[in-house]
């Protein structure tokens, strides 16, 4: 507690109810711009691909991040990116390991 106030949102309340997550409600990939990035990539499962340009290397790894993490990917299955930079310039690539497979290793 901070300041003798209860640092609590109002509602919460302390009791533990187990269900499952819900989905992640992002939205993002319904965007032409990422069926357009990713769908591509299930044609060819397991084979990097050069996705996207970023000003900075911030920008790469955030947005590799972001296809990671937050990205609901158009077909189901294990799908991984990252950034990199290749001649001073900063790329996001990424691939579509294939609707069977489990956690591979991080690229």
């Amino acid at each position: 507690m901070r300041g003798g106030r209860d640092a609590r949102r109002p509602g919460m309340r302390d009791k533990v109810v187990w269900e499952d997550l819900p989905r992640a409600k992002y939205g993002q990939l319904m965007s032409s711009k990422w069926l357009g990035l990713l769908l591509p990539l299930t044609k060819k499962p397991g084979a990097w691909a050069r996705v996207m340009e970023c000003r900075d290397q911030g920008q790469a790894s955030s947005i590799a991040g972001y296809v990671n993490h937050r990205v609901t990917p158009p077909v189901t299955g294990r799908w991984q990116a990252a950034s990199r930079t290749v001649d001073g310039h900063y790329y996001v690539y990424a691939r579509y390991l294939g609707p069977e497979a489990g956690n591979g290793s991080e690229p």
